[in-house]
């Protein structure tokens, strides 16, 4: 991020810096949602978690759905990659396929935390 994303004078490592950030950024906050989902069953299903398979059902989601969403954006849209001023992905299509995901990850977030806290504070 912060090497490349204002290096637009190479237009191929542009482009991948875009499809990176683009991805990694879905993958931190899917793997908040994995998190959320692991507090939800410690806290209101209070269910022990196997760790050892638990985390690979987490990660396979975690990783996968971010790479869906990508691969799909840079089939449909490839040219939204790349701009002038910057390395990133923009217009419309930023809106559908980066802010909307984030946006469902931190409602599924906030409504995991709140249940905890309700729950925590009920006892």
């Amino acid at each position: 991020f912060l090497i490349g994303i204002e290096r637009t004078e190479y237009p191929l490592l542009c482009e991948i810096t875009a499809v990176s950030l683009h991805y990694l950024w879905l993958a931190v906050f899917m793997w908040t949602v994995a998190e959320a989902y692991n507090l939800y069953l410690l806290f209101i299903k209070i269910l022990p978690s196997d760790s050892s398979s638990f985390i690979l059902k987490l990660a396979i989601p975690s990783l996968t759905l971010p790479a869906v969403i990508v691969s799909i954006t840079a089939g449909l849209s490839y040219q939204s990659y790349s701009h002038h001023e910057y390395c990133a992905l923009g217009g419309d299509v930023a809106y559908y396929s980066f802010v909307a995901p984030i946006g469902v990850a931190m409602l599924v977030n906030g409504s995991v935390f709140i249940a905890v806290l309700c729950k925590i504070f009920r006892k």
